[in-house]
């Protein structure tokens, strides 16, 4: 459908700024710092680990990180599509498909990674607050 990625992650660079909006990452016009450091943690895992461990890892609601990184894995649903119907996905049908068939699964990893790259691009659409207070 697109010529490269480049193509398709600028198309979706529009819906992660409304995705990110929708989910909760994005308030009052102004986006955490901490979610880009959360995004570019999410892209190493799924590079150097794999999409399985990156989405497991980051649906965890306990962990004790300093924002809410389900919200990232929401965004990111709401960015890929189901082959099937064109719905938004969900993040049981994300980890059955990424344990899958190998080949939608490295499909769905180009998409995966795709989201994440807009996603990261669109934060820059906000105002990045330091979530830390001043010292």
């Amino acid at each position: 459908m697109y010529p490269t990625d480049r193509a398709r992650i600028d198309a979706l660079i529009p819906k992660a700024k409304r995705a990110l909006r929708e989910v909760g990452i994005a308030k009052d016009g102004e986006v955490q710092k901490a979610w880009k450091g959360q995004v570019s943690a999410f892209g190493a895992a799924m590079t150097l680990g794999s999409p399985y461990a990156a989405i497991a890892l980051f649906s965890n609601k306990e962990d004790k990180s300093s924002v809410e990184r389900p919200l990232l894995l929401a965004a990111i649903c709401k960015l890929i599509k189901r082959p099937q119907n064109g719905q938004n996905t969900d993040l049981a049908t994300l980890l059955s498909n990424v344990s899958g068939d190998p080949a939608r699964r490295r499909n769905l990893e180009q998409e995966i990674i795709n989201a994440t790259v807009a996603i990261k691009l669109a934060m820059n659409l906000y105002t990045i607050r330091d979530s830390r207070p001043p010292t």
